[in-house]
């Protein structure tokens, strides 16, 4: 975590890094480079109607 800009490195299945806002348990991104931080376990924005049927992919935090 990137205390000065309170963001925090993700990255997505292919290794592809990003930094987002901190504070999430969870982060999903779409293909637009859109993201959602989220700290319910069981939220999939896949399953979520108010996206428009986007294609989101969960992202992990840290640099794996």
């Amino acid at each position: 975590i990137d205390a000065i800009t309170e963001q925090t490195n993700v990255s997505d299945a292919d290794g592809q890094q990003y930094k987002v806002n901190s504070g999430s348990n969870q982060y999903w991104m779409n293909t637009n480079g859109e993201y959602i931080g989220t700290n319910k376990a069981d939220y999939n924005p896949n399953a979520d109607e108010r996206l428009n049927q986007e294609n989101w992919k969960k992202l992990k935090e840290g640099n794996e």
